[in-house]
């Protein structure tokens, strides 16, 4: 896993550039370096939503163990956290926005 860099002029991003643009849950991304307009890749997209919903596919069998509620809340914000900060990492550009298709 690496950081992004960008198709245009081959800067790699840095992980404070790329949470910050990650956070905006948009498609277009602007490159800090020169400007463009990038976007994330398609496989970069189906990377990030399976990581991001994959460990809650556990819930209702923690539900269903009798799991306390503490644990499954401390659970899921632990998860939330370790999502945040390898985001960064899965993230991939390119300079045309793809289909998902």
């Amino acid at each position: 896993m690496s950081l992004p860099t960008c198709q245009n002029c081959n800067n790699q991003w840095t992980w404070k550039m790329t949470f910050i643009q990650f956070l905006r849950f948009k498609r277009q991304l602007t490159c800090p370096y020169c400007g463009k307009a990038q976007y994330q890749s398609k496989d970069s997209l189906w990377k990030t939503n399976f990581v991001g919903m994959g460990p809650y596919i556990l819930l209702p069998i923690l539900f269903g163990l009798s799991i306390p509620l503490t644990i499954i809340i401390s659970y899921s914000v632990m998860m939330i956290l370790i999502f945040f900060f390898i985001s960064p990492y899965l993230l991939g550009l390119s300079n045309e926005e793809e289909p998902l298709f």
